[in-house]
């Protein structure tokens, strides 16, 4: 997985955001338990989601729990049972894509993943068994690398046979959900819709991540579909490029429709919120990238976007004249805390990632990536957006659309 499905917790409703927390260190805690304590170092967004749908989809909710958090540990965490059907799949699941994951680097020619993966191989055939326990086939991992790098060699190969083996694998994930022993019986009519949305959702995937590394594919020489080669080496294919973001959009579509299809019994509307407002927000910043790099714009670190913003911030509150020419400390606060609906991660099309872990977004505004969303003067709108047309998002910047 590639880290794509990071959530807004801080323009969530508390239920939702509290069973985000609880899956998120759930399925840390259920690593740890049956890998080890370097396992948990693997957790990312992107399979919280999917322990969203197999618990979504499940008779029985899974039993909550809690555990002392590794990295705060005078803290507990509410989490989900270690035992619960999602998150003993979840972390099995995690253990053989993190497995491909080396593969993959190793077919690229990396010596480092060379080295490591077989030190991973006890835990690997574990996961196997325990997939297996449940009624699914771990099968469908192996020779994910070699598959992927067949198509990708063949010559003018399309978008959608080189995205086919992510897409596959997910597609194979998500329908096996209905072959869990406490699967809802509904679902086994769903199973066609449960691999729509997985596949659908790999294709998304890939082609983001085909945006987001445009730049250092290109420099690198790694193969990427947006790139064609030439004697100078790899060049950015304009046409490729609009096919790649026209494939994104069905993409999108599609996951929206099967999401509707599917019968969920519990947390449908955190799904809805990753899969239908966050995951199209994150295609928009690839796009974006990919923008920036067919511009030929610098890339600033995140560092400089968030210096660049205070110091707007504090150069427009000094340039301000006193309210009733009142100066000083007896000057009335006009800044009032924004409520949930006026949220900055939303004003920012989710360009920060500053709420991540904190519901309390008062001040995230001063920290992220926006400069200041109540007229803050920095704001680095164009890093979200797809060219701005028909917004007025861009009147007094510089990014030339």
């Amino acid at each position: 997985m590639f880290g794509t499905l990071k959530p807004g917790l801080c323009s969530m409703k508390a239920k939702d955001r509290s069973t985000y927390r609880s899956l998120y260190c759930g399925m840390c805690k259920s690593m740890g338990t049956a890998y080890g304590l370097p396992a948990r170092a693997m957790v990312n967004h992107d399979l919280v989601l999917y322990a969203a749908v197999i618990d979504g989809l499940m008779i029985h909710r899974g039993e909550p729990g809690n555990c002392r958090c590794p990295l705060a540990p005078h803290q507990h965490r509410s989490t989900l049972s270690p035992q619960s059907p999602a998150m003993r799949l979840v972390a099995g699941v995690e253990m053989l894509l993190a497995d491909q994951w080396l593969a993959d680097k190793q077919v690229d020619g990396s010596r480092l993943a060379g080295l490591f993966r077989p030190t991973l191989s006890k835990s690997t055939r574990m996961a196997q068994n325990l997939l297996r326990e449940l009624g699914l086939d771990p099968h469908i991992f192996e020779g994910l690398e070699k598959r992927q790098q067949a198509v990708e060699q063949l010559e003018g190969v399309g978008f959608l046979e080189v995205a086919e083996p992510t897409a596959n694998l997910l597609g194979l994930l998500f329908r096996q959900v209905a072959n869990l022993p406490d699967a809802v019986p509904e679902l086994k009519e769903s199973q066609q819709s449960l691999y729509q949305l997985g596949h659908g959702l790999g294709r998304a995937i890939y082609f983001i991540d085909a945006l987001e590394d445009l730049d250092s594919d290109r420099r690198r020489g790694h193969f990427n579909p947006c790139l064609k080669k030439t004697e100078r080496g790899f060049d950015i294919d304009a046409s490729r490029l609009e096919i790649c973001k026209t494939e994104l959009d069905r993409a999108l579509f599609e996951i929206r429709e099967e999401v509707a299809k599917i019968p969920f019994c519990r947390h449908r509307k955190l799904i809805e919120h990753l899969l239908c407002s966050k995951f199209p927000q994150a295609a928009s910043r690839a796009r974006a990238e990919a923008l920036r790099v067919v511009a030929g714009r610098p890339k600033q670190s995140r560092l400089k976007r968030r210096l660049r913003g205070l110091l707007t911030i504090n150069a427009s509150n000094a340039a301000t004249p006193p309210a009733n020419g009142v100066a000083g400390d007896d000057q009335p606060q006009s800044r009032k805390r924004k409520k949930k609906s006026e949220c900055c991660c939303d004003c920012c099309g989710d360009s920060c990632d500053c709420c991540v872990f904190n519901s309390d977004c008062s001040r995230c505004c001063w920290d992220c990536n926006c400069g200041g969303a109540e007229g803050g003067g920095g704001c680095d709108c164009c890093s979200s957006c797809d060219g701005c047309s028909g917004c007025d998002c861009c009147s007094g910047c510089d990014c030339g659309c």
